[in-house]
């Protein structure tokens, strides 16, 4: 029963995020994605078995990691540049466009795009409910689940259309302020690790069955 309930509380936490839909402000943005990513990952680990705990284990490494990285960036390109609301981010993309290259694999990976370590936590996470034995509960989760994947994608896809395509009456920055060196490298170096254990995902499964092995042995 407390599997149940847990479930419950997650989905919930996970469609909280769409109240970042009505801030302005791009930290009030990456505040309600941060409480939908925990709640997706909690969603996953509160299935108390095997898949679903494997599932966690791949979202808390691929979208919380890829999440609190994409929150470093915008930090660092915000304060630099005396950006608060998420319109004043318009266009700015072109102006620094690796570091909102590497921002938007961090996003494809927050949100759970197919070949990204966080699609197959999701996929764990779906086999973890069917396998669980909840009822109606299960319905609930998979409902989670695909708002896990919705919620992110509805708060920062508009975010870096912003950033690429600006509208045409937006103000126009003539100087924008450049992350420094050492910051871009330490992005590049994590988007690269990412995805090459999104593509190569067998180094995580295999701790991931370690660890399932010491906890159900």
């Amino acid at each position: 029963m407390i599997s149940k309930i847990l479930i419950t509380i997650s989905a919930i936490f996970v469609l909280v995020g769409l109240f970042g839909i009505r801030s302005k402000t791009l930290g009030g943005k990456m505040f309600f994605l941060c409480i939908s990513a925990i709640g997706m990952t909690v969603l996953s680990f509160v299935e108390l078995n095997a898949y679903g705990l494997i599932g966690g284990i791949f979202q808390m490494l691929f979208r919380l990691i890829s999440l609190l990285f994409l929150v470093l960036l915008f930090r660092n390109v915000c304060k630099k540049n005396g950006i608060i609301y998420a319109e004043d981010i318009s266009g700015i993309g072109r102006k620094m466009p690796y570091m909102f290259l590497m921002a938007a694999v961090y996003s494809m990976i927050v949100i759970g795009m197919p070949a990204t370590g966080t699609f197959t936590g999701i996929l764990y996470s779906e086999i973890g409910l069917l396998a669980g034995g909840f009822g109606a509960f299960t319905y609930i989760g998979m409902i989670g689940n695909i708002a896990g994947i919705a919620v992110p994608a509805v708060l920062l896809f508009p975010v870096l259309k912003k950033a690429y395509f600006p509208e045409a009456d937006s103000e126009r920055r003539e100087s924008i302020m450049m992350p420094g060196k050492g910051m871009m490298i330490i992005h590049f170096l994590m988007t690269f690790l990412l995805v090459a254990l999104s593509i190569y995902q067998k180094p995580v499964m295999t701790a991931a069955g370690t660890l399932m092995e010491k906890i159900f042995g």
